[in-house]
């Protein structure tokens, strides 16, 4: 997500999508074809006030799309049984990333599981990456 202080939001997401209730619940939501906002939404309700806030920060800063792939890759870790985990990688370059308001987002598949890894520099994304918005 971010170079610095992303870390402990993407460990609270991946310890919430790897929470039975809350797994039952997006699959409920996705059975139902729920909007990823209602998933969302129902992820933060699983989690203390203070992780709910600082996921729902991060969720801001991220079109509804990133929001999207983040949670059909868990989707496909779940049906598979793998573990899931979203991170935050701190770009290489740095500057290339501030001077092209870059985001860059790997989906890695493994023998062991999913991997999410976002990166990006903080407040810096095209005009086009918009953000979602959220009720938490």
């Amino acid at each position: 997500m971010s170079v610095t202080g992303c870390e402990p939001t993407t460990a609270a997401m991946t310890s919430l999508l790897a929470r039975p209730d809350v797994a039952n619940a997006l699959r409920a939501l996705m059975a139902e074809g729920a909007p990823i906002k209602a998933h969302i939404d129902a992820m933060l309700r699983f989690a203390d006030s203070a992780t709910a806030e600082n996921v729902a920060t991060e969720f801001r800063e991220l079109p509804m799309t990133t929001a999207s792939l983040i949670l059909q890759a868990w989707q496909l870790a779940d049906s598979c049984g793998k573990r899931f985990e979203v991170v935050s990688a701190k770009p290489a370059e740095v500057l290339e990333f501030a001077r092209h308001n870059r985001v860059r987002i790997v989906v890695d598949s493994e023998d062991g599981g999913i991997r999410v890894a976002i990166s990006h520099v903080p407040g810096r994304h095209a005009a086009w990456y918009a953000p979602v918005a959220l009720s938490a």
